[in-house]
């Protein structure tokens, strides 16, 4: 499973935000991915005083996946390319970069986001 940028900011904050679908499906030994976006996303969002880190995003964004065990994917050409292709309402960079990782990669994406859960183009979970 790919994980939004707000799932992997409440696993590793705040997890009684999670659905109990979410929380059900976020076991420990499971295999979860993060786009290389999110770390963009929760970086611009720290600058903007709009989210507050212990430490600077990018050591946060290291611990939290080392920590929590999830592995980043990167953001290649063609996730670039396909996400102007994604059929989702709103034109959020960073969310059609996560569809379009989603997509590639043939994976499900945990998400709260209503936006992204309506896009038919991949399966959520929430």
């Amino acid at each position: 499973m790919i994980l939004d940028t707000c799932i992997l900011l409440w696993m590793a904050g705040n997890p009684s935000r999670l659905s109990s679908n979410a929380k059900n499906v976020l076991v420990p030994d499971g295999e979860f991915y993060v786009s290389a976006i999110s770390a963009f996303e929760i970086a611009i969002k720290h600058k903007k005083n709009k989210l507050e880190l212990p430490m600077h995003p990018w050591e946060w964004f290291q611990e939290a996946t080392r920590i929590l065990k999830i592995k980043e994917l990167p953001v290649s050409a063609k996730i670039a390319s396909l996400s102007t292709e994604v059929n989702v309402s709103h034109a959020d960079p960073c969310d059609r970069i996560i569809i379009a990782t989603a997509i590639e990669n043939n994976l499900p994406i945990v998400t709260s986001d209503h936006l992204i859960r309506n896009c038919k183009q991949v399966v959520t979970i929430w």
